[in-house]
């Protein structure tokens, strides 16, 4: 963590989420170094085998579907595609059904208040100007598109969001159940930004038609709600613009642990792709 205060608020968003929440997240603890850096030590089970009902978390993400198939399915055949397809989806509805769960439990603002916890709205202007403008290199038709999907966002209804929802951040527990960590960058941010967030990662790596079927899911989840889901296709791809822009500015410095520059580009075209479908009658530049 980036401080003391950082590691704290960290603890009491877990104590938060594991008051208010069925599906349990692994307790934690601050570590601090002797070079004064501070950690926060989650309490996971290491382990390879079956899962088991009494074993607390397995250290497994959602980046190891292979694994997970095996350690829920058939631990001794190698699944064919068709297989694992059908096992990635159901852990991936799974996970929208906790994301959900997750973002109820922050229904009420004040009820951070008990926890010391103050909990902001997702500043989507401050990550467009210094995540994406400031670290890509982008002409003046995509800065206004890009523009153009904030102003839109800034509009729409928030909801408490993890903001962080990658894959490495979904752990699976012994009963193959799901848990969601590092609540850290917690905020109100539109309804669809995390869902967003999670299928937007390569590491996922969805087809269109599993994407859909995924974002479906999610809206019937939601039919209760439905004055809030206007346009609902619009809305994620409004979402995934802007997280698509800021994975390829993360992915394209040179500088950073995360450099990729093939997956910058890779995220660069699908932001591209979204924008001309969402805005498609913008004039071009000359």
């Amino acid at each position: 963590e980036e401080s003391a205060y950082s590691a704290k608020k960290h603890i009491a968003l877990l104590e938060f989420l594991n008051d208010k929440c069925k599906h349990k997240l692994p307790n934690g603890k601050v570590l601090v170094t002797n070079k004064g850096q501070y950690y926060v030590q989650l309490g996971l089970i290491r382990n390879k085998d079956n899962g088991k009902p009494d074993q607390e978390f397995r250290a497994c993400s959602l980046e190891d579907m292979d694994s997970l198939y095996k350690s829920e399915v058939d631990w001794i055949n190698t699944p064919t595609i068709a297989e694992l397809t059908e096992f990635r989806k159901k852990k991936l509805k799974q996970v929208i059904d906790v994301m959900i769960e997750f973002s109820s439990a922050g229904k009420e603002k004040e009820s951070f208040a008990k926890y010391g916890l103050d909990i902001p709205n997702y500043d989507y202007q401050k990550v467009l100007e210094e995540k994406v403008f400031k670290k890509l290199s982008l002409d003046e038709q995509l800065k206004e598109q890009a523009e153009k999907v904030v102003a839109e966002l800034m509009k729409q209804e928030r909801i408490f969001s993890h903001c962080d929802l990658h894959s490495g951040n979904i752990l699976v527990k012994g009963d193959g159940d799901i848990a969601i960590i590092d609540p850290l960058s917690a905020s109100y941010a539109n309804r669809f930004f995390d869902i967003a967030y999670l299928l937007e990662q390569a590491e996922i790596g969805l087809n269109k038609d599993e994407k859909s079927d995924i974002i479906n899911y999610f809206i019937e989840k939601l039919e209760s709600n439905r004055e809030h889901l206007e346009k609902p296709q619009r809305t994620y791809d409004l979402n995934a613009a802007l997280i698509n822009l800021r994975e390829a500015a993360i992915h394209g410095n040179k500088n950073s642990k995360h450099y990729n520059e093939s997956l910058s580009q890779t995220h660069l075209k699908r932001a591209n792709q979204l924008l001309e479908e969402l805005f498609p009658n913008m004039p071009l530049q000359a």
